[in-house]
């Protein structure tokens, strides 16, 4: 009975893996100056409510949503990484600078490709391992082999925002940290990347 519910508690990790890797920003390679909706989808376009319900109301999160914000503070590099680039205006970025972001950018955005194609293949494995009698330290040794890339997919972000932030200014990077930690940014950031990419893609179908 131990060895089915280990089987079983494996199975669900994988589904668990399966589901991160398609919500995880690094899928998002059209452009440099796009940007991803945050984990767990609180910053779709249209969650900014009006009235008396929603998640979100007037630049706030509800208790809950912030609770899932600080579960993975990691998270908050991957916001970075993949917003920066287009903060010209907000952070008066010059052009050496925004083509700087956008190079490391680039880098992560291929970085993060490889990791999802090796990924992949380790959950294949572990498919594989499933489909027969395996001993429990065989699961346990793909589990953790799948964990160590959804590590290092985490750490590559934290990295290179890292870099990133190397590359402001003092003040300009006093002004993202102020922009990072404010309630109601994230969200009036997203719906107006919403926006803009919307428009992208209308110009282009005309």
């Amino acid at each position: 009975m131990k060895k089915i519910a280990f089987i079983a508690a494996a199975v669900f990790f994988l589904v668990c893996l399966t589901a991160n890797a398609q919500m995880s920003p690094g899928d998002n390679s059209q452009s440099g100056r796009q940007y991803p909706m945050m984990y767990g989808g609180m910053m779709q376009p249209g969650m900014m409510m009006h009235g008396g319900g929603g998640g979100m109301m007037h630049g706030r999160m509800c208790p809950m949503q912030q609770g899932m914000m600080g579960a993975m503070p990691i998270k908050k590099y991957m916001m970075q990484v993949h917003m920066l680039p287009g903060m010209q205006a907000q952070l008066s970025l010059t052009p050496e600078q925004t083509e700087e972001l956008i190079d490391l950018q680039t880098n992560f955005k291929k970085q993060q490709l490889d990791y999802k194609a090796e990924l992949a293949k380790q959950k294949v494995r572990m498919q594989s391992l499933l489909a027969g009698n395996p001993a429990a330290d065989e699961i346990k040794s793909q589990l953790q082999a799948c964990s160590e890339i959804k590590i290092n997919m985490h750490m590559a972000a934290y990295e290179t925002a890292k870099k990133m932030k190397s590359v402001l200014t003092a003040d300009q990077a006093e002004v993202l940290e102020n922009m990072m930690t404010h309630p109601g940014y994230m969200m009036q950031q997203g719906r107006s990347n919403s926006r803009h990419h919307g428009m992208k893609g209308m110009m282009r179908r005309q």
